[in-house]
């Protein structure tokens, strides 16, 4: 055994190792993903069903199923044992609630990560690596979506018909 490493040098090796340990598994949680089985009966309906219904009681990995398998598609990374459908390009997808704070909340936490922690952002269904942020001149939108039972947005926001793009290039 070398002398010349200290007990003190080696436990600051292991702390530093286990805390990249811990870093690298909070930002690949995709790979670390295991249905139960109502999830991967789920996720295997996929393959021949375009929509599907997960019916369960509440907590019961619903959104942790839905929000996982959409991470899948957006990052074309599916586990072997996925019999699921497969994308083999990118596409172009939408996750929803019934709320603005309870998207926030659920489906954005799974996939991109606490909302309220910006430097955790990348560390839900989506690698850390498959996340990028980048922002865009406001003057670049055509219009914002606006929902009819809200009242009307300030004069200067620009609202989309509902029926023309609401950017050329941003997705």
């Amino acid at each position: 055994m070398n002398s010349d490493i200290s007990s003190s040098s080696l436990r600051r090796q292991a702390l530093t190792l286990a805390r990249e340990l811990r870093r690298r598994r909070e930002r690949d949680r995709l790979s670390a993903y295991r249905p139960y089985a109502k999830q991967r009966e789920f996720h295997d309906a996929g393959a021949g069903h375009r929509e599907r219904l997960f019916m369960a009681g509440n907590q019961l990995g619903k959104t942790v199923a839905g929000s996982f398998e959409m991470a899948m598609h957006l990052t074309g990374r599916y586990p072997d044992w996925w019999r699921g459908r497969r994308f083999d390009g990118p596409g172009r997808y939408w996750a929803a609630g019934e709320t603005r704070l309870s998207t926030r909340d659920t489906v954005q936490k799974l996939l991109v990560g606490e909302p309220e922690r910006p430097e955790a952002w990348g560390i839900g269904g989506n690698q850390g690596d498959a996340v990028s942020e980048a922002g865009f001149a406001r003057t670049r939108v055509l219009g914002f979506r606006w929902p009819a039972h809200l009242p009307a947005p300030p004069a200067d926001v620009p609202v989309a018909d509902g029926g023309g793009p609401v950017s050329r290039n941003e997705a």
